[in-house]
């Protein structure tokens, strides 16, 4: 937790965005690393994988198979990438710094606290989590993950962020 002074000087102003800045970074990099663990560790198959497989004309139908069947016509990048579809790393990066930021927004303009305008503020501070939520259901809509992906990445970014705001949070002190 930083402490900044009620002064509206010049230095507490560049010591707030310092603050701000290193908690958003710190939140994207940190659930970016996690999610990208997590995706080599479950190894869950995208809902395009067939097509990124490519099986062979040989292989048998009624038989369980492994990936030597696959014929890779995309690339085996893009085969392995396959292979890593949970959790979502766009809904996780996204959660972790929009939602980041609508927390910042609440606690910066004290929205909770006004009792005028209050309905206003909260849309318009709400409005990077509606971004979130647009990039996180538009990774279904393109075939690259399934809903569980999604939700599971987007509960690990809101997780990222509300920790990362907690404890990057900046608090005005009397001086």
């Amino acid at each position: 937790m930083a402490l900044l002074s009620k002064r509206n000087s010049k230095k507490s102003r560049i010591h707030l965005a310092q603050v701000s800045l290193l908690g958003l970074l710190f939140s994207v990099s940190s659930v970016s690393v996690f999610t990208d663990i997590l995706k080599c560790w479950i190894g869950n198959p995208r809902p395009d994988f067939l097509a990124r497989c490519g099986p062979s004309l040989e292989t048998p139908l009624n038989t369980l198979v492994g990936i030597d069947v696959c014929t890779a016509p995309l690339g085996i990048k893009h085969l392995f990438d396959g292979l890593r579809s949970t959790p979502s790393g766009h809904s996780s990066m996204a959660f972790a710094g929009l939602f980041y930021v609508t927390l910042w927004c609440f606690s910066q303009f004290r929205i909770l606290s006004r009792v005028k305008y209050r309905a206003g503020l909260v849309i318009v501070a709400s409005m990077p989590t509606l971004a979130a939520v647009y990039i996180a259901l538009s990774r279904t809509q393109d075939y690259r993950h399934h809903f569980f992906d999604i939700a599971f990445g987007s509960l690990l970014g809101i997780v990222f962020a509300w920790f990362t705001h907690w404890k990057y949070r900046v608090v005005e002190v009397d001086q």
